[in-house]
């Protein structure tokens, strides 16, 4: 094929690059996601504009050409007369002319006939270049019918693909609420996690808790489940009691009648009676105060587990009892609650340990400390610290009794509720003493 001229290839290249960027599909913004904002309609435009849209476009473009065209062969056809006139009457005249013109005629004939040579040099080649334009157009024309088709896929592509898009534009959607709702319930979840983890940190603690307070209970009941057995034993004893004053009862329903006549003289008799039963209580007193002397001197010095120091015995007990008690409880063994009166006596009650009672308290008078004797308490010195507690302890209940045990934690006094359980400390004389 023969070269255009640079004005023909410039023309042509500016067409081919109008056509490509009219059918060529957009890559400076390709297709891809877009946010819900630039959500394309659910609609795509219609098919029939779209195509006539098309249609214009392409005769913008072909319009200049065949314009150009029709203009070539217009030129081509002039310059051909042209050409057959010359050939058939012009050039022969000059021909037969040419002896009798001047030499610079004959030059301008020259010139001239050059030119017309050049001119139908140039003319068979434009008719070459139109030819070649023909051929051009008509491949123009084919590749014109496969863009078109090629368009018409796409469009049908395009289409399946907005469907598509908006499904999965819907799916997205659906996703993102999804993601959402997922998140709040996961949140919720977390929330509730840790909730949890606390209740059962919580539960854990009582659990322990409750395991501890188990297995104390279970020491207690042991403990009770043995006094329950002595209980029994007493009860089956108080059962058999109960079946003689049963019999003694029926014995005594019978003599009803005989003592209803006797009452008077039962009630006349009855503070002779009690004065007898104060001389008998008297009497035993002294009758056990006598068995402890007789044991202590059959002993040569404290009756068995007395404990002998400068010349009087002390009993430390074993059972637990408050404070009164605990005071006839010594008088009943044949001495009393414990008197303290020098620091050698403080030092060796206390080797044995603290709470235990001993002779001191305030029962006759609040903040009036006395012995068993009722002797008042002259040497301080013993007690602990912030001892007593009467006349410091606002919260402290001013009527009730307050007595005083060998402290746990040091050896000095403390002072308690005489209505609290604790060890004793009895005291007597000694048999070398007496």
């Amino acid at each position: 094929m023969k070269q255009h001229t640079p004005k023909q290839q410039k023309g042509l290249e500016v067409w081919e690059v109008t056509l490509v960027s009219e059918l060529a599909p957009n890559h400076d913004n390709p297709p891809g996601p877009v946010s819900e904002a630039d959500a394309p309609p659910a609609q795509a435009k219609p098919k029939g504009r779209a195509s006539k849209r098309l249609c214009l476009k392409l005769i913008k473009l072909l319009l200049p050409l065949c314009v150009a065209l029709l203009l070539a062969a217009l030129v081509l056809g002039v310059l051909y007369l042209l050409h057959e006139k010359c050939e058939m009457g012009i050039l022969p005249g000059v021909r037969n002319n040419s002896s009798g013109l001047s030499r610079g005629s004959q030059m301008e004939l020259d010139d001239i006939q050059e030119r017309f040579r050049t001119m139908l040099k140039e003319l068979a080649e434009a008719k070459r270049d139109l030819e070649d334009l023909l051929r051009n157009h008509t491949t123009l024309s084919e590749e014109k019918t496969q863009l078109q088709t090629q368009l018409d896929l796409m469009k049908n592509n395009w289409e399946e693909l907005h469907v598509e898009y908006t499904d999965l534009f819907r799916l997205k959607t659906d996703l993102q609420i999804e993601l959402f709702s997922t998140k709040n319930n996961l949140e919720d979840l977390t929330s509730e996690h840790i909730s949890l983890s606390g209740e059962k940190t919580a539960m854990l603690s009582r659990l322990a808790q409750i395991r501890t307070d188990w297995e104390d209970l279970k020491r207690e009941y042991t403990i009770i489940s043995d006094e329950k057995k002595d209980i029994q034993v007493e009860f089956d004893e108080a059962e058999k009691e109960l079946e003689d004053l049963k019999r003694k009862h029926e014995t005594l329903s019978e003599e009803t009648t005989e003592f209803k006549h006797n009452l008077n003289q039962t009630q006349a008799n009855w503070d002779d009676v009690k004065t007898l039963h104060t001389v008998l209580l008297r009497e035993k007193s002294h009758i056990q105060t006598e068995l402890h002397l007789i044991q202590v001197t059959k002993n040569n010095s404290c009756a068995n587990d007395w404990e002998y120091f400068r010349g009087r015995c002390y009993f430390f007990s074993h059972d637990w009892l408050n404070w009164t008690m605990s005071r006839d409880s010594c008088v009943s063994m044949g001495g009393h609650l414990a008197i303290i009166e020098a620091e050698e006596e403080q030092v060796f009650l206390t080797n044995s340990g603290g709470g235990y009672w001993i002779g001191l308290s305030d029962s006759s008078q609040k903040g009036d400390w006395r012995w068993m004797d009722n002797s008042p308490l002259r040497d301080p010195k013993f007690w602990g610290d912030g001892q007593p507690e009467d006349d410091k302890d606002p919260d402290d209940d001013p009527i009730e009794e307050k007595c005083v045990i060998l402290s746990w934690t040091d050896k000095h006094w403390d002072t308690v509720s005489c209505a609290g359980l604790y060890k004793r400390i009895c005291e007597s004389k000694a048999a070398d003493w007496l």
